[in-house]
């Protein structure tokens, strides 16, 4: 998709930047508070590090619903912040009836947090 700046409506800008506050979280505010994490990444990629806690739900098995919490919000990320794989994955859930977060930046700006913050291994 390719975006070419132009100028828009301010009161739009406004109202979609205050929605859009209110279902993203930072990589820093994620360590803080350690809420329900959903890793929506390839499995393999999974095992080889996510951020400590996180269920793995890959696409093929979104439909399961699998590890979700309808008790708790579920922070969904996946690769980095290009990736929009976890934005459908947000989409998807939240159709489904579940609370969700979008971690921004994914897990690239996880590790940016440093080697500390890494588990590894398999967990559904």
């Amino acid at each position: 998709m390719n975006h070419e700046p132009t100028v828009n409506n301010p009161t739009e800008a406004h109202k979609f930047f205050e929605t859009r506050l209110r279902f993203i979280i930072s990589p820093t505010d994620v360590k803080a508070s350690k809420p329900h994490m959903i890793d929506v990444r390839e499995a393999m990629d999974f095992a080889q590090g996510h951020v400590p806690g996180a269920r793995n739900l890959p696409e093929e098995s979104w439909d399961t619903l699998a590890g979700l919490s309808r008790d708790q919000v579920n922070v969904v990320y996946g690769t980095s912040m290009t990736s929009q794989l976890a934005d459908r994955a947000c989409a998807f859930f939240a159709s489904k009836g579940y609370s969700v977060m979008l971690m921004e930046g994914g897990y690239d700006a996880w590790k940016q947090l440093g080697e500390d913050t890494i588990e590894k291994g398999v967990r559904g």
